[in-house]
């Protein structure tokens, strides 16, 4: 049998839906555009028949004798295409009537939304998320689960969660009040957080070599409970006391792969003893893995104990080295010329070898490291312009008049106040300080003992963009910024925050992948692919315990296709 598609105007739509007892059913509809609502609604609703499982249709009695040229010839359903397919094609369609003698879906069923919670679940399962959830936490891992999905779908407070739940398809796990979440959150600890990380790094790290991004962020707190709470360096709410929050990202899936907490007053150079100290405690071989740091963890006593401790590394150097700065002076001449320059990279690059020792039980031995030196002639031009704001402020600051905060703050390291030879006080340019400050901007260093050519360290140390991703999702798109809970509570809400994070950033990551195939996300949004999964429903009628999806539209294929997972299955 020739299968071609009825002559349909476009006007008309088809659609089906299923019963609990797998029965499914088709309608004709068109839609009708509403100004006053600015919105579009279906219209002319028409039952047309019922759908074999071969797809053949069987057409109602009513809809034969309105439109008995469908009474002889076979009529497929294409569930793809939503269209009507037969042996000869049809010139004929159902009319608009405003009546409708369609019947309506049961009253006596129930509606939950299924895509979301699909779709992250299948990431989980994929990633083998889940499995190592139950490892750890046990009979708690679904409902630790279903909270980081909760606040990935933009929950709030815990006690609206049982709200939430009533309103989705989830494969397990319980509706939860806020007091039985808090007693879950409770006996969370950190070994066990730890553990579950663990578990993460093992299995990212069989599939290959890694690149590990490690940094810290502040996390403000009303608590006066929390022991790790303390008055620290805050970006945000400086009134408020801090902790700090380490997350360890790996660069090539975004998935967080360690975290720890610490006392607010630490600085990040004093605490990477500790944080390493973690991670190997916690059972992370690190022998196929890069760490990168920026320069917030420089310190000669830092890269000591990394060699020391056997990990390889590549970290960002502060200038303030004198050996640093030595080196990059003396080889400024090489940094100019074109032989050094890589124009993917916009840099000039050039490499210095370092002498230092690993201390070993059986004593210490000779290792060599790069001291990479880069030079960007583009930041290096446009901060010219700060010779010519620091000049306006000594003139703004000499007629009296009000300079803004914010250009002060950036210009008073290089204005100096003194005295005119008539002993009037007047403000001037430092340029002493100014020329200091320009010798080296543009200016950077890496130190390493992984990568011998520069350029390649600096394509790994730029990647460290995926933990400020990191961060700026943690913060901003799931309320992480700021603790409201007590001591009992903190490394738990933490964590489910975490999770969350996590699970968000995988999305971006196999978004980003499918860029190459010609999949984006709608709007350049994440936001909008969890939107429109939440729209996907499923039904279920009060006597069964399947939930029976609803039709993906082609649109929403295209976002399970963006995931790189497949659709809900019919039944559920």
């Amino acid at each position: 049998m020739a299968r071609t598609k009825t002559n349909n105007p476009d006007r008309w739509h088809f659609t089906t839906n299923r019963n609990a007892q797998g029965l499914i059913y088709l309608y004709a509809y068109q839609t009708r555009w509403i100004p006053e609502e600015h919105t579009s609604k279906r219209t002319a609703k028409r039952y047309v028949g019922r759908v074999k499982p071969d797809g053949k249709i069987t057409f109602s009695s009513t809809f034969l004798e309105q439109f008995p040229q469908y009474a002889s010839g076979e009529f497929i359903y294409d569930n793809v295409e939503h269209e009507i397919i037969e042996s000869e094609p049809s010139t004929v369609v159902p009319q608009a009537e405003e009546n409708c003698d369609a019947p309506e879906v049961d009253s006596n069923t129930t509606t939950r939304s299924v895509g979301l919670t699909w779709a992250v679940s299948e990431i989980a399962n994929q990633l083998q998320m889940k499995e190592d959830l139950r490892a750890v936490f046990g009979d708690d891992a679904e409902d630790l689960f279903n909270l980081a999905l909760y606040k990935l779908s933009g929950g709030g407070a815990m006690c609206t969660y049982s709200l939430w739940f009533d309103d989705v398809v989830l494969s397990g796990g319980r509706a939860l009040s806020g007091q039985r979440i808090s007693e879950i959150l409770s006996r969370i600890t950190p070994a066990q957080v730890s553990r579950f990380y663990a578990l993460r790094h093992q299995r990212n790290a069989a599939q290959g070599p890694r690149h590990y991004a490690l940094d810290s962020t502040t996390i403000s707190s009303y608590s006066k409970t929390i022991g790790d709470i303390a008055y620290g360096h805050a970006k945000r709410d400086p009134d408020l006391p801090v902790i700090n929050y380490v997350l360890v990202t790996d660069q090539s899936t975004g998935e967080i792969i360690f975290t720890h907490t610490y006392e607010g007053s630490i600085n990040d150079v004093a605490a990477l003893k500790g944080i390493l100290a973690r991670m190997v405690d916690a059972g992370m071989c690190m022998d196929n893995v890069v760490l990168i740091t920026d320069r917030g963890y420089s310190s000669i006593e830092n890269v000591q104990r990394e060699l020391n401790m056997d990990i390889k590394f590549v970290q960002g150097v502060r200038f303030a080295e004198d050996s640093v700065r030595e080196a990059y002076i003396k080889h400024l001449p090489q940094l100019n010329k074109l032989g050094f320059y890589r124009s993917d990279l916009a840099v000039y690059g050039y490499s210095v070898n370092e002498k230092w020792y690993q201390d070993l039980d059986m004593g210490r031995i000779p290792v060599d490291l790069k001291l990479h030196l880069f030079r960007s002639p583009t930041i290096e031009h446009n901060q010219y312009h700060v010779v010519a704001e620091v000049d306006a402020v000594v003139k703004t600051r000499n007629e009296g008049k009000v300079v803004y905060a914010d250009l002060w703050e950036r210009t008073k390291r290089f204005i100096t106040e003194t005295v005119d030879k008539h002993g009037k006080k007047i403000w001037v340019r430092n340029s002493q300080k100014l020329e200091d400050w320009l010798q080296f901007e543009g200016g950077m260093a890496l130190r390493t003992n992984a990568f011998t050519d520069p350029f390649e360290a600096l394509r790994a140390y730029r990647m460290r963009s995926m933990v400020e991703l990191s961060f700026n999702q943690f913060k901003n798109w799931l309320d992480g910024d700021r603790l409201r809970c007590t001591e009992a509570t903190y490394i738990g809400k933490i964590f489910i925050t975490t999770l969350a994070t996590s699970l968000r950033l995988c999305m971006l990551y196999r978004a980003s992948q499918s860029k190459k195939q010609g999949l984006e996300k709608p709007n350049d949004s994440l936001d909008t692919v969890i939107q429109t999964l939440i729209k996907l429903k499923a039904d279920k009628r009060l006597s069964s315990n399947s939930w029976v999806r609803r039709d993906v539209p082609k649109k929403m294929r295209k976002l399970f296709e963006l995931l790189q997972i497949e659709e809900p299955p019919r039944f559920l």
